[in-house]
């Protein structure tokens, strides 16, 4: 008789009876995969939580085709009943397909069921990257459905996003591959109040979505603009065009032209202040002398420059004085 032979009958025994579906599962995938090993181990299965099943699973998935690994999936997904089950099947999912570079034909209904129940275990955490890699399989299908699982974890959710994390990457994938029906939604929040949306979302979005979807959303409407102002791009050696469209429309509303001006003081930046308000002022100046730019946008430029040539002063004296 050979090892396979004895293990499997070990595992059929007086011993493996004695042993709860936890430990019988523990001591199944520690030996050869036939096919009796399998049949002790989906039996197991059945009867724990998906957490604890899909945690005895890891390394041992390697021993799975599409198909098994499909069929537990269908078992598994109806049983999920906590974050806990949720976080461990997203991890052990992306950990099986990690090689695959996509999702499989036949995992993809039930994986995509699987990441479309985020809304009802919103807490990833550390399973975020897990999650959004598992979900990228589906942008050039279901990109309005993924963004919209996202917006809902931040409002009405209250998870936080910011640009450079995997929920921003992925936003603004599904935003290029359906920016009309992205935006819509964005913009549906932002005019319900959501000041969540309003305060996380940022112009790195925007920046993902055609200019004119924007425009023609907010087309002459005042209330529309300035939702939109302070998460509209405005950096650039030419304006950015919803920048454009904003100033040249609304330059002298005093709310849209003051949060464009936020957006274009902000940010992050190394080295002494003059030299970084000596480059702003040099590319204001560019906007302000260019003829093919609105007078809108010119005199934003030029309000602007005057308030920063006086803030330039400021630094020079100051760091004047701090010189050794």
């Amino acid at each position: 008789m050979g090892d396979k032979d004895a293990f499997d009958d070990f595992l059929d025994g007086a011993l493996a009876t004695a042993l709860d579906a936890r430990g019988h599962v523990f001591v199944a995938v520690r030996g050869p995969a036939t096919e009796r090993a399998k049949g002790h181990i989906v039996e197991g299965l059945a009867k724990i939580p998906v957490a604890n099943g899909a945690f005895l699973l890891f390394g041992w998935q390697r021993n799975l085709d599409h198909l098994e690994m499909a069929q537990l999936a269908k078992d598994w997904i109806p049983r999920i009943a906590s974050q806990a089950d949720y976080n461990a099947l997203v991890d052990w999912l992306n950990l099986s397909l990690y090689s695959e570079g996509s999702v499989p034909a036949l995992l993809r209904d039930d994986v995509l069921k699987l990441i479309l129940m985020r809304d009802q275990y919103p807490e990833v955490s550390q399973q975020q990257w897990d999650w959004a890699r598992l979900a990228r399989s589906f942008v050039g299908t279901h990109a309005f459905e993924l963004a919209k699982v996202i917006l809902d974890g931040v409002d009405p959710g209250g998870a936080m996003i910011h640009e450079g994390d995997e929920d921003a990457g992925l936003l603004m994938d599904c935003a290029r591959r359906a920016p009309a029906a992205v935006w819509a939604d964005v913009a549906s929040r932002l005019e319900r109040g959501s000041w969540r949306i309003q305060m996380q979302l940022d112009e790195w979005l925007l920046g993902a979505i055609p200019s004119e979807v924007v425009s023609t959303w907010v087309g002459d409407d005042i209330h529309r603009a300035r939702l939109v102002a302070p998460i509209a791009p405005v950096k650039g050696s030419s304006t950015p065009p919803v920048a454009r469209y904003l100033l040249d429309k609304f330059g002298n509303d005093e709310k849209v032209s003051a949060s464009l001006y936020g957006t274009y003081m902000g940010g992050f930046w190394m080295g002494p202040d003059s030299a970084r308000l000596a480059d702003q002022i040099a590319q204001l100046s560019g906007w302000r002398k260019s003829k093919d730019v609105p007078l809108g946008v010119r005199k934003w430029a030029a309000d602007v420059i005057d308030h920063l040539e006086q803030r330039m002063a400021l630094a020079r004296e100051r760091e004047a004085e701090e010189e050794p």
